[in-house]
């Protein structure tokens, strides 16, 4: 299993107005500019002897403009990658609760404001990105030819900001551990 901590930000206001590694990387979602990163790719070594790395280079997610007046949500996309030297390797991503502490929702602070968001696995946003565990479910997937000897996995990450939020300005943050298991 490999596990990285990422970092969800967010800045609000009204516009115009397998093998245990650890490993750390931001995912960020800025209000006015709303990006995520994930941490780079790390090398791991499975128990089946693939040898793998988890690329989050892919995991950039840009919300964008929130608007709190908006009656719609803020949506975002990316994934994150596994690349091993063998096929049909199975990944289970999972993530936690983030510093908030519940996966219904989600919580970025900005000293003591909240702002509720969350992570999904699905592109309608209905199955919430977590471990299996209090009403979420672990990304899955497995490798499959890329070319030049290697193989993927991909697992989808959406993120989404509700509508209709009273968020004050300011910078909002959170930070999501995950683990990846192949």
């Amino acid at each position: 299993m490999n596990t990285t901590a990422i970092v969800v930000s967010q800045r609000a206001g009204i516009p115009g107005a397998g093998h245990d590694r650890r490993w750390p990387g931001p995912l960020a979602p800025a209000l006015l500019l709303a990006a995520c990163a994930l941490a780079p790719a790390w090398p791991a070594r499975a128990a089946r002897d693939a040898d793998c790395r988890v690329d989050t280079s892919a995991a950039q997610i840009a919300f964008g403009t929130y608007d709190p007046l908006s009656a719609l949500p803020l949506d975002a996309a990316g994934r994150i990658d596994v690349i091993c030297d063998k096929n049909n390797v199975a990944v289970r991503v999972e993530l936690d609760r983030g510093a908030g502490g519940s996966y219904l929702p989600r919580q970025m602070q900005s000293g003591s404001q909240v702002l509720a968001y969350n992570l999904y696995l699905d592109p309608g946003r209905s199955i919430v990105f977590g471990n299996g565990s209090g009403g979420t479910q672990a990304g899955a997937g497995s490798t499959s030819p890329i070319g030049g000897g290697e193989f993927q996995a991909r697992v989808p990450l959406y993120g989404r900001i509700a509508p209709g939020l009273d968020a004050a300005f300011g910078s909002y943050s959170d930070s999501i551990n995950v683990s990846v298991t192949f």
